[in-house]
């Protein structure tokens, strides 16, 4: 029917027809729906399925649906019904590989690179067997249309000891407003977090493998990556308004305390009063804490623990969490708590002619700390959309060693 097949945003990763005439390759075919203005989507469509793509070829074929259209959203609907998806499940990213349900940032990559390897080790994954689905796949030709047969039943999920535990599912999938890496989908046909509604256009009409058109707003996936519109700024402040509302308020004064900083360096006369030497350890020792925990999470992957504000695990699973996609944010900032607590240490205890010197690069690194600290803290509420409340309380924690260690250094003779 017309509704069904306009809104299929209908690009496959390396499509490529399969004849019913002899042997052929085992292919795992996979449905993706997404919202174009879901990060943790865009980070799916960017940082999991190219690469992937890279390694199968024509063997990995995945069709996207933007469920921010009317009809997409009739189709994700259609799926979970299907499926009998418990609202726990609910949300995009959302990934279906035959009668395998895979939904978040967390549980797609980790379980879909072994259900592709498992499926070409057979005969393949086919199509989910969702009616709608395979109705609007007929119409785009990505679907052989056989007048009374019956649709084939796609292969079954990987062995329960291949996937992951229904627990982390569940722990790993709350909407936006906690820390999981999903977006809620209303079931009005809207996304909860500003998608807006779209009806199917006349005269939209199925395209060639690899082209790139649009279809109800959505566009086709191309051969290296899905092409995800970015949320604006508002958008992102908005996904929470509380948390993002509390990183501004900490990025403020994270630059205030720069500022002040740098003035007192150029006038040490205006220096304040030297605070007690017991401040800057306490504050180093809580700061190392915190980078600790988030160098755990950032290279195991675990799950990390966030409070009623922010969204921690968004944060720590965006491409900003490692430097050069290689190194953790956390260890880094582990590193540098270790290096501060150590010159304060031989400022404290070390040969009267160095301690000046000391107190001097432990302002140093606390300065450089709190720079880079301001960065980060400005990419949370206006680039990644998420605020961590772990980061925030380090970033604080760096900001008053900063100002600690500017009334040492501000004075030679009060150090």
């Amino acid at each position: 029917m017309r509704l069904v097949t306009s809104f299929l945003a209908a690009a496959v990763l390396g499509f490529a027809p399969v004849s019913s005439a002899g042997a052929q390759e085992s292919v795992v075919k996979a449905v993706f729906f997404y919202s174009p203005t879901c990060p943790h989507c865009h980070q799916v469509s960017t940082e999991v399925l190219p690469p992937l793509r890279q390694q199968y070829g024509e063997r990995l074929v995945v069709v996207g649906v933007d469920v921010s259209t009317r009809s997409g959203q009739d189709l994700y609907q259609a799926t979970v019904a299907y499926f009998a998806l418990p609202e726990s499940r609910l949300g995009v990213p959302t990934l279906v590989v035959g009668t395998d349900v895979m939904v978040g940032s967390l549980e797609i990559p980790q379980r879909f690179p072994r259900t592709i390897e498992w499926g070409l080790g057979g005969s393949g994954i086919d199509w989910p067997p969702v009616p709608e689905i395979r109705q609007a796949l007929t119409a785009q030709g990505l679907l052989e249309d056989r007048p009374g047969a019956a649709a084939a039943e796609p292969e079954p999920a990987p062995p329960a000891d291949t996937t992951a535990p229904a627990e982390e599912g569940a722990a790993t999938l709350r909407d936006t407003a906690g820390a999981a890496p999903t977006e809620t989908v209303a079931p009005s046909g809207t996304v909860a977090s500003g998608g807006a509604s779209d009806t199917p256009r006349a005269g939209d009409t199925a395209a060639a493998p690899g082209e790139m058109v649009q279809l109800s707003g959505a566009g086709l996936i191309p051969d290296t990556a899905l092409q995800l519109e970015r949320p604006t700024v508002g958008q992102l402040f908005r996904r929470d308004p509380l948390g993002n509302g509390i990183a501004v308020a900490v990025l403020l004064l994270l630059l205030g305390t720069i500022l002040w900083s740098l003035r007192t360096m150029v006038r040490p006369g205006d220096a304040p009063r030297a605070w007690p030497r017991w401040v800057f350890p306490v504050l180093g020792v809580v700061g190392a804490g915190i980078a600790a925990y988030l160098s755990f999470v950032e290279v195991t992957g675990a799950e990390a623990v966030c409070g009623p504000v922010g969204d921690c695990n968004t944060v720590q699973q965006s491409s900003w969490a490692r430097i050069f996609g290689v190194l953790p944010i956390g260890v880094l900032g582990l590193a540098g708590y270790a290096g501060m607590l150590a010159a304060w240490a031989l400022a404290t205890w070390g040969p009267a002619s160095v301690r000046h010197r000391a107190w001097t690069a432990a302002w140093a690194m606390a300065f450089v700390g709190t720079v880079f600290s301001a960065w980060l803290t400005f990419l949370e509420p206006f680039v990644i959309g998420a605020t961590c409340a772990w980061c925030v309380s380090s970033a604080v924690a760096i900001a008053l060693m900063l100002a600690a260690a500017t009334a040492r250094a501000a004075r030679p003779a009060a150090a």
